[in-house]
Protein backbone atom coordinates (compact mmCIF):
# COMPACT_ATOMS: atom_id res chain seq x y z
CA UNK A 1 0.00 0.00 0.00
CA UNK A 2 1.55 3.70 -0.98
CA UNK A 3 0.81 6.37 1.08
CA UNK A 4 0.42 9.77 -0.74
CA UNK A 5 1.21 12.90 0.94
CA UNK A 6 -2.72 14.33 0.19
CA UNK A 7 -3.52 11.76 2.62
CA UNK A 8 -2.22 13.40 5.52
CA UNK A 9 -3.47 16.37 7.01
CA UNK A 10 -0.48 18.76 8.88
CA UNK A 11 -1.18 20.17 12.34
CA UNK A 12 0.88 22.50 14.31
CA UNK A 13 3.07 25.56 13.30
CA UNK A 14 5.49 24.95 10.17
CA UNK A 15 7.88 27.42 11.40
CA UNK A 16 8.10 26.15 15.13
CA UNK A 17 9.78 22.86 16.20
CA UNK A 18 9.10 21.98 19.58
CA UNK A 19 11.42 20.54 21.79
CA UNK A 20 10.30 17.28 24.36
CA UNK A 21 10.24 17.80 27.77
CA UNK A 22 9.75 14.49 29.61
CA UNK A 23 11.89 12.87 32.97
CA UNK A 24 11.75 9.95 35.31
CA UNK A 25 12.55 10.02 38.62
CA UNK A 26 13.32 7.85 41.62
CA UNK A 27 13.67 7.69 45.56
CA UNK A 28 13.79 4.61 48.09
CA UNK A 29 12.78 6.22 51.44
CA UNK A 30 13.46 4.30 54.75
CA UNK A 31 12.62 4.56 58.41
CA UNK A 32 10.44 7.55 58.20
CA UNK A 33 10.58 8.88 61.42
CA UNK A 34 8.86 12.35 60.16
CA UNK A 35 5.03 12.14 59.69
CA UNK A 36 5.26 15.00 56.23
CA UNK A 37 8.43 14.46 54.60
CA UNK A 38 9.06 16.45 50.88
CA UNK A 39 10.25 13.84 47.97
CA UNK A 40 13.60 14.52 47.29
CA UNK A 41 13.82 12.41 43.96
CA UNK A 42 17.48 11.96 44.20
CA UNK A 43 17.69 9.68 41.54
CA UNK A 44 17.55 10.82 37.90
CA UNK A 45 16.81 8.45 35.12
CA UNK A 46 15.88 10.47 32.47
CA UNK A 47 15.87 14.39 32.43
CA UNK A 48 14.96 15.53 29.11
CA UNK A 49 14.39 19.28 28.89
CA UNK A 50 16.14 19.92 32.29
CA UNK A 51 12.76 20.88 34.41
CA UNK A 52 13.72 18.22 36.70
CA UNK A 53 16.81 19.65 39.68
CA UNK A 54 18.14 17.03 42.19
CA UNK A 55 18.74 19.79 44.37
CA UNK A 56 15.53 20.67 45.49
CA UNK A 57 13.63 17.46 44.31
CA UNK A 58 11.64 19.83 42.24
CA UNK A 59 10.14 20.02 38.89
CA UNK A 60 9.76 23.18 37.34
CA UNK A 61 7.97 23.87 33.89
CA UNK A 62 10.39 24.64 30.89
CA UNK A 63 7.34 25.52 28.98
CA UNK A 64 3.60 26.22 29.44
CA UNK A 65 1.36 23.93 28.39
CA UNK A 66 -0.36 20.64 29.40
CA UNK A 67 1.77 17.59 31.50
CA UNK A 68 1.14 14.57 32.46
CA UNK A 69 2.38 13.25 35.89
CA UNK A 70 2.33 9.76 37.41
CA UNK A 71 3.69 8.48 40.39
CA UNK A 72 3.65 4.72 41.68
CA UNK A 73 5.02 3.83 44.88
CA UNK A 74 4.86 0.72 47.12
CA UNK A 75 4.80 0.75 50.71
CA UNK A 76 6.43 -1.94 52.94
CA UNK A 77 6.98 -2.96 56.48
CA UNK A 78 8.07 -5.49 58.44
CA UNK A 79 6.30 -7.41 61.08
CA UNK A 80 6.06 -5.46 64.50
CA UNK A 81 2.72 -4.36 65.79
CA UNK A 82 -0.79 -4.67 64.42
CA UNK A 83 -2.18 -1.28 64.12
CA UNK A 84 -3.77 0.63 61.24
CA UNK A 85 -2.04 3.64 59.09
CA UNK A 86 -2.50 5.58 56.18
CA UNK A 87 0.22 6.84 53.82
CA UNK A 88 -0.85 9.96 52.15
CA UNK A 89 1.03 11.22 48.54
CA UNK A 90 0.26 14.67 47.80
CA UNK A 91 1.37 16.39 44.35
CA UNK A 92 1.57 20.22 45.05
CA UNK A 93 1.84 22.91 42.36
CA UNK A 94 3.18 26.42 43.61
CA UNK A 95 2.43 24.75 47.14
CA UNK A 96 -1.07 23.99 46.95
CA UNK A 97 -2.25 19.95 46.29
CA UNK A 98 -3.43 19.52 43.07
CA UNK A 99 -3.81 15.81 43.30
CA UNK A 100 -3.21 13.25 46.12
CA UNK A 101 -3.54 9.29 46.43
CA UNK A 102 -3.81 7.40 49.79
CA UNK A 103 -2.73 3.80 51.13
CA UNK A 104 -4.24 2.77 53.83
CA UNK A 105 -2.64 -0.05 55.57
CA UNK A 106 -3.26 -2.40 58.16
CA UNK A 107 -0.32 -4.30 59.60
CA UNK A 108 0.24 -7.94 61.43
CA UNK A 109 2.70 -8.74 64.09
CA UNK A 110 4.03 -11.64 62.10
CA UNK A 111 4.08 -11.01 58.51
CA UNK A 112 5.07 -8.08 56.07
CA UNK A 113 2.99 -5.87 55.03
CA UNK A 114 2.76 -4.04 51.32
CA UNK A 115 0.62 -1.57 50.03
CA UNK A 116 1.43 0.05 46.63
CA UNK A 117 -0.46 3.45 45.49
CA UNK A 118 -0.73 5.16 42.03
CA UNK A 119 -1.55 8.93 41.52
CA UNK A 120 -2.21 10.17 37.77
CA UNK A 121 -2.47 14.10 37.16
CA UNK A 122 -3.20 15.97 33.69
CA UNK A 123 -2.30 19.59 34.91
CA UNK A 124 -2.29 22.58 32.99
CA UNK A 125 1.11 24.60 33.83
CA UNK A 126 2.78 27.74 33.13
CA UNK A 127 6.21 28.24 32.60
CA UNK A 128 8.07 28.45 35.79
CA UNK A 129 5.75 26.56 37.86
CA UNK A 130 7.19 24.27 40.78
CA UNK A 131 5.60 20.86 41.05
CA UNK A 132 6.79 18.96 43.98
CA UNK A 133 5.57 16.04 45.72
CA UNK A 134 5.31 15.03 49.66
CA UNK A 135 4.52 11.91 51.97
CA UNK A 136 2.31 11.89 54.74
CA UNK A 137 1.97 9.15 57.12
CA UNK A 138 -0.83 9.23 60.30
CA UNK A 139 0.23 6.64 62.62
CA UNK A 140 -1.12 8.03 65.61
CA UNK A 141 -2.49 4.97 66.91
CA UNK A 142 0.95 2.84 65.96
CA UNK A 143 3.88 4.88 68.13
CA UNK A 144 6.01 1.76 67.63
CA UNK A 145 6.14 1.99 63.97
CA UNK A 146 7.69 5.14 63.36
CA UNK A 147 10.78 4.65 61.13
CA UNK A 148 9.73 0.81 60.89
CA UNK A 149 9.32 0.40 56.84
CA UNK A 150 10.25 1.70 52.98
CA UNK A 151 8.64 3.08 50.42
CA UNK A 152 9.59 2.79 46.62
CA UNK A 153 8.56 5.19 44.65
CA UNK A 154 8.64 6.38 40.98
CA UNK A 155 8.30 9.62 39.24
CA UNK A 156 7.19 10.35 35.79
CA UNK A 157 6.31 12.88 33.66
CA UNK A 158 5.87 14.75 29.91
CA UNK A 159 4.57 17.58 27.86
CA UNK A 160 1.74 16.61 25.91
CA UNK A 161 0.69 19.96 24.42
CA UNK A 162 2.98 23.22 24.78
CA UNK A 163 1.34 26.47 24.80
CA UNK A 164 2.66 28.98 22.01
CA UNK A 165 1.46 32.74 22.20
CA UNK A 166 1.80 34.80 18.85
Amino acid sequence: MELLAENFVFIGFPDIEPTPVYFQAKEDMTGLAVFTTKISWTVKIVNVGDGMDSTTGNFKAPKSGTYFIGLSGVSRFTPGCRCRFTTDVRLLVGGNVAEKAKADVTTFEDQETKETFTLEATLHLIKGDVVTLEIAQDKKNCPSFLGNGEIDLQLNGRLLQEEFHS
